[in-house]
């Protein structure tokens, strides 16, 4: 009903320019500005009003929700012609959509049931809670996927590569989660991987909390361990949205373009595959976290 005006003016423009008559009532009828760009206006009022009413929490989730590719595992076709990436259960799936709606997960909010903190109806706690591995796994079946678009495109990548730092560092870091030897000018590329929740405390009154913790948590962390060595430094810095920094977009991008070349498919429809599988494995990993302390069922 919000976009049937705005597409009825856009296809009685069009049919107008297409036919090259004067129709009854056509001068009375506004300029059209294309089906699309017009839609898109309508969705931006229609944020920007629940923007206005919202309170901080539900302010950042669809902000977040706006990002690029925060959406992406929604249109994921569930197939394992490439993997099971894109084949979510039941109860994973409902409980991912919920978050994505921002209805409650969670019957009642009792304390956690591993670490006694409160455990909020919406969920936000289970995907910071660090008394279980979950926040492990995510970030290892983030990992484990780059490694294998990595490998997909022939770049011969390697994980959690020791010395990137070279010789003189004893500290035994692996800031390089996924590792190329060589990426570009004679030089490799070590790739540090985190998924991170906007709505968790910390990140909630930041514009772009995945962009701040790459630039504080990463390259504040390592760039000055890299100067001197024969690796480039990247981070990669998922949401729990499915969105993804500047830096970790154009990554990516760049691993995709490799990809589907040696796999000889086209670059969009294996760029959009792509982008809905990394963001089912997040999705999947976000709502395991959440189940994993729903007790509500046990007698």
């Amino acid at each position: 009903m919000d976009h049937a005006p705005v597409a009825f003016s856009a296809s009685f423009s069009a049919s107008i320019n297409i036919c090259g008559e004067n129709w009854l009532n056509a001068s009375s009828r506004p300029a059209s500005i294309g089906q699309r760009a017009a839609s898109e206006l309508v969705d931006r009022r229609t944020l920007n009003s629940l923007l206005e009413n919202a309170q901080p929490r539900d302010k950042q989730r669809l902000r977040r929700l706006d990002h690029k590719h925060a959406n992406a595992w929604i249109t994921a076709l569930p197939s394992n012609t490439d993997g099971r990436d894109t084949i979510m259960g039941p109860k994973i799936f409902c409980t991912a959509v919920a978050r994505l709606l921002g209805l409650p997960v969670y019957s009642n909010s009792n304390p956690c049931p591993l670490c006694q903190q409160p455990l909020d109806l919406l969920g936000d706690h289970a995907l910071c809670c660090k008394k279980t591995q979950d926040t492990i796994t995510r970030h290892n079946r983030v990992r484990n996927w780059l490694f294998k678009l990595g490998e997909l495109g022939g770049l011969h990548p390697q994980l959690e590569k020791l010395g990137l730092l070279g010789p003189t560092d004893s500290s035994k870091r692996r800031p390089g989660d996924v590792s190329f030897e060589l990426w570009r000018y004679g030089r490799g590329l070590a790739i540090d991987v985190a998924v991170i929740c906007p709505l968790a405390p910390s990140h909630l009154q930041q514009e772009h909390p995945c962009e701040l913790y790459a630039e504080r948590q990463k390259h504040a962390r390592y760039d000055a361990g890299f100067k001197g060595s024969r690796f480039d430094f990247a981070a990669v810095v998922f949401e729990t949205s499915g969105a993804v920094n500047s830096e970790g977009n154009d990554l990516i991008k760049q691993l995709i373009r490799f990809a589907s070349r040696r796999e000889c498919v086209g670059n969009s429809s294996f760029a959009g595959r792509a982008w809905a599988r990394i963001g089912c494995c997040i999705q999947t990993s976000v709502a395991q976290a959440i189940l994993n302390r729903d007790y509500s069922d046990v007698s």
